[in-house]
């Protein structure tokens, strides 16, 4: 008997959490205009409040001691589920390239990825040669590099889990510019660092630098807490007393 019980709360947790994901999408999909009249090319059977009263009523109901819960919540998911993904297919194809496969933003980041290799490829002698505030042209090429590829990772995980929304398509394109500064800000700690270390002014191999300026524009987080860390180092001890 307990066993039969353990299955049944098994079974109606699972159906809870598909519900409460099944509103998270909905929300989303909600904030990226999908419901909006103008956007689907032709009204959807359901709005928007009656695929939420679905949803909340299935969750409502697994709380409830009707012998027949499970059933109803899930009759209630699966016509949630049906009207939600029939409205993203009626919609403009427009709006699901960009929030269901994430186009335009994959697109630029192609563009900006050839860039940077025609960039590399052709003018390497340059870019090694220049600065840029006194910077090595080449740590602002390499944090672009990583804010790509910090940008393709990101984004490929949140189309996955349908968590794409309007206000961070934003901060995608702004990814490789933020890895150009990580990048030089990287390159910087790090020459800091040597100089004080070795007491030389140059770097004989600029490999390894590289590779931390396209980790800064990788991992924004990361680069941010190397720089509290040298902040903390420089920062003057006050005297107790």
């Amino acid at each position: 008997m307990a066993k039969v019980v353990d299955i049944e709360e098994t079974e109606t947790l699972e159906l809870r959490n598909n519900l409460l994901e099944l509103s998270r999408v909905l929300r989303i999909a909600d904030e990226n205009g999908l419901f909006c009249r103008r956007n689907p090319k032709k009204l959807p059977e359901f709005e928007y409040k009656d695929i939420f009263e679905l949803i909340h009523n299935g969750i409502n109901v697994l709380s409830s001691n009707k012998a027949d819960r499970r059933e109803v919540a899930r009759k209630n998911y699966e016509i949630a589920f049906h009207q939600i993904y029939n409205t993203i297919d009626n919609t403009r194809w427009s709006w699901r390239f960009t929030y269901v496969f994430g186009g335009p933003i994959f697109l630029y980041f192609g563009a900006v990825s050839v860039a940077i290799l025609l960039l590399w490829f052709f003018y390497s002698p340059v870019i090694i040669g220049t600065e840029l505030l006194w910077i090595p042209f080449w740590a602002y090429l390499w944090g672009m590099v990583g804010g790509v590829f910090q940008g393709v990772w990101s984004l490929w995980h949140q189309l996955e889990s349908q968590s794409l929304r309007r206000h961070r398509i934003t901060w995608y394109y702004l990814l490789p510019f933020m890895g150009a500064i990580l990048g030089a800000i990287a390159y910087l700690v790090f020459f800091a660092g040597f100089i004080v270390s070795t007491g030389a002014n140059t770097i004989a191999s600029v490999d390894f630098v590289m590779l931390l300026s396209a980790l800064a524009g990788f991992s924004s987080k990361w680069a941010v807490e190397l720089m509290v860390r040298v902040t903390q180092l420089i920062q003057p001890q006050r005297s107790e007393g």
